[in-house]
């Protein structure tokens, strides 16, 4: 369906950033400026499911510092449009060794942080899933006590259709009725 990937990301992430707020954690949205007026076509219900998962699982395993949420424009070729999706934080990390088994249903890190954090096992499986139904590979970076990056690219049809903003549909100077 046509929507907004601007008001997406804000409603994505409202209830997030109160999370980790609470939590005593930083939390900054970074849309680019060059995604704000563009109406895409895409499937809002999945994105949402894939960044809720990544940025809930930033919160959960990063006991202080920051998460960032990034959507940046990669470029508007053909009347599709290429975003890449950063989600990052500065948890806990993963091992090297462990970076393929945290997609696996059920499985975490280790015992202990199962028992510390957690969790059904299930949100990057999920994310995953969904990413491999549309053939998009996640990319992960992470350092052990540094934090983690997950990214990947999404490619969008635009609609050729200019959005109607609030303020414009309006009169720009009322007229009075008394007048």
């Amino acid at each position: 369906i046509r929507f907004n990937l601007v008001e997406l990301m804000n409603n994505i992430c409202g209830g997030q950033i109160i999370k980790a707020q609470e939590k005593g954690l930083k939390f900054y949205l970074d849309i680019d400026s060059r995604l704000k007026n563009k109406m895409i076509f895409g499937d809002p219900t999945r994105i949402t499911q894939i960044i809720f998962n990544l940025v809930s699982n930033a919160i959960k395993f990063t006991p202080e510092g920051t998460v960032w949420v990034r959507a940046t424009s990669l470029g508007d070729r053909h009347n599709t449009l290429t975003i890449n999706f950063t989600v990052k934080d500065t948890g806990i990390g993963i091992e090297d060794t462990n970076l393929e088994a945290i997609f696996e249903p059920f499985t975490q890190e280790s015992i202990t942080t199962t028992r510390q954090y957690g969790g059904t096992g299930l949100g990057l499986a999920i994310v995953k899933r969904l990413l491999e139904l549309q053939n998009i590979q996640m990319n992960v970076n992470s350092k052990l006590g540094e934090g983690s990056e997950f990214s990947f690219n999404m490619e969008f049809p635009v609609s050729t259709e200019k959005p109607v903003c609030a303020n414009e549909a309006a009169p720009e100077h009322p007229v009075d009725p008394m007048g």
